[in-house]
């Protein structure tokens, strides 16, 4: 399941808990708790608080920065991937390769970075191989996803269409993204 997708199905299940429902109880009157539902968990979660954009950042590198910041900061790629129309953005999408990250671009600016550097980390410290509860305690809960096959929490930015994303390998940190839904 893509992240836009967990994200469109946990709003779905936020709105359809707005209206009020009668009463029901799923337990046995003998029960001292009502059973509750997985949708139920789910609907009356709250969402997590949006990260501040200066959160939103892995190897120095953010949604916006230009290539030439790229290339000054982490030098030249590995290989520079053959620019692709894409008609969403009425521009260029490509892909710069580095050993163990990934910077895409949307024209001249990053759109996407996906890093397996454990020497890269974010502004709060967390770099390949922290703990998942690690991830928890300095970021919140998170929005859970399975993308690519990996399980991972994302943290939307505020005000971007934009979240960052920890993908785990086992119970560690394998993946930070930063990635931005068009």
């Amino acid at each position: 399941m893509s992240a836009l997708h967990a994200i469109s199905i946990f709003a779905a299940l936020s709105v359809a808990s707005c209206g009020e429902r009668p009463e029901t109880s799923n337990a046995s009157p003998n029960a001292a708790h009502p059973a509750v539902t997985v949708q139920q968990t789910l609907a009356h979660r709250p969402e997590p608080p949006p990260l501040a954009p200066g959160r939103a950042v892995v190897c120095g590198l953010t949604i916006g920065t230009q290539d030439t910041a790229v290339e000054r900061l982490l030098g030249a790629p590995v290989s520079r991937g053959i620019g692709v129309y894409d008609p969403l953005s009425e521009d260029t999408l490509h892909v710069w390769r580095y050993r163990d990250l990934d910077v895409q671009f949307t024209g001249q600016e990053i759109s996407d970075v996906r890093s397996r550097r454990t020497e890269c980390g974010t502004p709060d410290s967390l770099r390949i191989g922290a703990s998942r509860s690690t991830v928890l305690n300095r970021y919140g809960p998170g929005i859970p996803d399975t993308l690519d096959g990996r399980l991972g929490l994302l943290y939307m930015v505020k005000g971007w269409a934009c979240g960052l994303r920890f993908a785990f390998s086992a119970d560690t940190v394998g993946q930070i993204e930063l990635r931005c839904f068009d």
